[in-house]
């Protein structure tokens, strides 16, 4: 790992996850990277969450972004974005949540991106949309980071 790398995750994450972090997004597989949007005036860390640093059940990356002056830290579920997995990815949320919490971590922002190639079958006005942005879980094809 660089040493700015380490610099910024020692700042935006506990001692305990910097075993678990990667240069860039290679935490994640090829067909996850696709997800992403990146922008080439930052730079990434990444976290295997699920099944790596927390207990499984939990959202399945974190993507620790920097550039000069801010840090981002973007905890990342990829899976089907149907209305019959809102109460699964809300589970996975508190339990990344939890996690979160225990090891002291600043806030992150939450998004669930759908596999490619599927689409989110979720309406932005129904009741399970507004449950997930209440809790702070974004819903996107794609994040931009």
């Amino acid at each position: 790992m660089s040493k700015k790398c380490l610099a910024i995750c020692c700042e935006a994450i506990s001692p305990n996850m910097l075993n678990y972090v990667k240069d860039g997004l290679q935490a994640l597989p090829k067909s996850h990277k696709a997800c992403i949007k990146t922008s080439k005036c930052k730079k990434y860390c990444s976290i295997q969450l699920d099944g790596g640093f927390c207990t499984s059940g939990t959202f399945d990356y974190l993507i620790i972004c920097y550039d000069r002056q801010n840090t981002q830290c973007i905890a990342l579920e990829i899976h089907p974005a149907d209305t019959s997995e809102v109460t699964t990815i809300k589970q996975k949320f508190h339990r990344t949540e939890k996690c979160r919490k225990k090891h002291n971590c600043q806030n992150w922002d939450y998004y669930w991106v759908p596999p490619r190639r599927k689409g989110i079958s979720i309406k932005k006005d129904s009741r399970k949309w507004k449950e997930l942005a209440q809790l702070g879980i974004q819903i996107r094809r794609q994040v931009e980071i």
